[in-house]
């Protein structure tokens, strides 16, 4: 409960980035009064003037109040920060914790707005989680929903996800709707590599490294299946060719 009145929330991972948010209200308001001590201001309807009686209104019946902000980029696109504004939030009380949910990334790192979080140490970065943490936590959400997975399969999984993959935008929660699937889709306790192979959708990404793969082996017939796989994906063929040229330059280039 050691928290700071401001905070701006940013990152890759919004589906960390929602959790905490929910612990943070779950931990300072009682959820009869929630609707009372709860402000959710929108950057895209909200002006800084609504930001500014929210942060101003006591709480009721409770130590805290806690106003989200959501769509920050556009509030301050809109109607501009000043000095003022950022001397306003840097002031404010500890009867309240602010927290500027910038989701989009819109707030960039060299703006004033930013820095003054930065200074306090109030900016929060939302990565994707890697390691340990990421296996933890499939294991975890594995074995919640009564199934087990051994490591090396949790390894198989992250790889055929792409989660890890700089070249595809693939999120916790698009991992966790795959984990679903797979829990859904399983006859047994146990979710396995085959499961994972008939389970998961394929991305492009990781089709045409499998489709150079077979190339690589001079196996004609895997190679053709894998585009013809990635064909029916309506995938327009200027694209699957430059995916292919993309990843023999890769290749190059690690040589």
């Amino acid at each position: 409960k050691n928290v700071q009145p401001t905070y701006i929330f940013q990152g890759d991972e919004k589906y960390l980035m929602d959790i905490a948010l929910e612990e943070v209200i779950k931990t300072f308001l009682t959820k009869d009064l929630e609707s009372i001590n709860l402000s959710n201001l929108d950057g895209k309807t909200n002006d800084f003037g609504d930001l500014i009686s929210s942060c101003e209104t006591l709480p009721f019946m409770s130590t805290k109040r806690v106003i989200v902000l959501k769509n920050p980029g556009v509030l301050v696109e809109k109607d501009g920060v000043n000095e003022d504004m950022i001397k306003f939030i840097e002031n404010l009380g500890d009867h309240q914790i602010l927290i500027v949910f910038d989701s989009n990334n819109d707030i960039k790192k060299n703006t004033k707005l930013y820095k003054s979080f930065s200074k306090r140490d109030q900016n929060v970065n939302f990565e994707k989680l890697k390691g340990t943490d990421l296996n933890n936590w499939i294991s975890k959400k594995i074995n919640a929903l009564n199934k087990t997975i051994t490591p090396a399969d949790i390894n198989y999984l992250i790889q055929q996800s792409s989660y890890l993959s700089r070249n595809i935008t693939t999120t916790l929660y698009d991992l966790d709707n795959e984990i679903k699937k797979l829990v859904d889709y399983s006859k047994d306790d146990k979710i396995t590599k085959e499961l994972i192979d008939n389970v998961l959708v394929k991305t492009l990404d990781k089709s045409i490294f499998d489709l150079l793969a077979a190339i690589s082996r001079k196996d004609a017939d895997k190679a053709i299946a894998l585009f013809d796989d990635i064909y029916m994906m309506n995938e327009p063929i200027p694209k699957i060719l430059f995916m292919i040229s993309r990843q023999f330059r890769l290749l190059l280039g690690y040589n």
